[in-house]
């Protein structure tokens, strides 16, 4: 096959100039595109011998080279879609203990807020007794002094009512008399 390949490449120039001499020279057209023709043939023949095997093997390597890329890609998806499916647990699972921190805050704040309303209601309870205490010890303290004055006054009152139906004499025997009782 190497043999006629050569051969042909080698004689496609006689052949041509032979052919267009043995029309006379008339007939240019024709030669020329027999000329053509057979160099486009012979080009063929050539890149099918000598750059089948170089264009094979790059088609090859191209393919090989594609199909390691798409792997590469596939693998880098087939990770990216795990480490989605990890954040998406992730993000379920903080979700769930945000829900649950949430929850027990909202225990926390009620128990809270109950604490403070019962300390706030004892705290009412003992201003209200402590108020009552000092009412009543401000009305006790109140009716002392009016006791107090009423005795006085009725003191005064009798001093005078005395002092009206005892006369001088009599007011000397009463203080004599008390006074021996003192020193007696």
């Amino acid at each position: 096959m190497k043999k006629i390949l050569s051969s042909l490449l080698m004689l496609s120039p006689s052949l041509a100039f032979a052919a267009e001499h043995a029309s006379g020279g008339e007939g240019m057209l024709g030669s020329t595109m027999l000329f053509k023709a057979l160099n486009f043939l012979m080009l063929l023949i050539a890149l099918h011998y000598f750059a089948k095997k170089p264009l094979a093997k790059m088609m090859r390597d191209a393919s090989i080279a594609k199909k390691e890329e798409f792997d590469e890609k596939k693998k880098a998806v087939q990770e990216a879609e795990e480490r989605l499916r990890a954040f998406k647990k992730q993000m379920a699972e903080e979700e769930s203990l945000l829900a649950e921190r949430n929850k027990a805050a909202q225990a926390a704040i009620e128990a809270e807020k109950n604490k403070i309303i019962a300390e706030a209601k004892a705290h009412a309870a003992m201003i209200e007794k402590n108020a009552t205490m000092l009412m009543e010890q401000n009305l006790n303290k109140a009716k002392a002094e009016i006791r107090q004055f009423l005795a006085e006054e009725a003191c005064k009152l009798a001093e005078l009512q005395i002092k009206e139906s005892v006369g001088a004499k009599e007011q000397k025997g009463l203080m004599k008399t008390y006074i021996e009782r003192l020193d007696g």
